[in-house]
């Protein structure tokens, strides 16, 4: 048999005769009323947690040496791609240099604009800005085009910093939820209110 040929599919069909066999759209309409039919669902929801276990490994089996083809076909482009991007890279690099020296010019001028425009002189403030307009890119090539970001830099002042921008720290607060749900008990942060879940785990038999 062709190594790609779809194999025989015994779990497959064994789960579509369960569905057909259950009915399992019908099950939606089941109202779980008491300790008998939640037990029930629990029951149900391990059987098709098992089926879905075997389904999910013969798929795997099957889908195996399409995968091996396929990262065959990656590691022969990607060997040559990954030359083509070592050198965009380099370029990109040395390009980014360029343009933060450019940076560096500008806000010089700039510096020098406000100090100038400040003395009242005015030949060395128009001098200045004029050094700002040179002092940018060209962008002459179409399909090479330059984005501006910000990011932080740092905090100045951080009483400073409007309240709108200030926010609890999620990070250390689930710190707290994780360390509580070890111990066995409930989280308590004195201006946060918790709220308790349920899941289920479900495991195959």
């Amino acid at each position: 048999m062709n190594e790609l040929t779809s194999p025989a599919r015994p779990e497959l069909a064994r789960v579509e005769a369960y569905l057909a066999q259950v009915a399992i759209l019908s099950i939606t309409d089941v109202e779980i009323t008491d300790a008998e039919s939640e037990a029930l669902t629990r029951e149900l929801m391990q059987t098709i947690a098992s089926l879905n276990s075997k389904l999910d490994s013969e798929r795997k089996s099957e889908k195996e040496p399409y995968l091996r083809g396929g990262k065959a076909i990656d590691s022969d482009y990607g060997a040559v791609r990954d030359r083509l991007d070592n050198v965009s890279g380099t370029l990109r690099a040395r390009l980014s240099a360029y343009l933060l020296g450019l940076e560096a010019v500008r806000v010089e001028h700039l510096r020098l604009a406000a100090n100038a425009t400040a003395a009242l002189d005015h030949a060395g403030a128009n001098a200045a800005i004029v050094a700002v307009e040179a002092a940018q890119p060209t962008g002459l090539v179409k399909g090479v085009t330059d984005r501006y970001t910000y990011s932080i830099e740092g905090y100045s002042d951080l009483a400073a910093i409007p309240l709108a921008f200030m926010a609890p720290d999620v990070v250390k607060i689930n710190m707290v939820i994780r360390d509580a749900m070890r111990a066995g008990i409930a989280p308590v942060i004195p201006g946060v209110v918790f709220r308790r879940e349920i899941k289920q785990t479900v495991r195959g038999r």
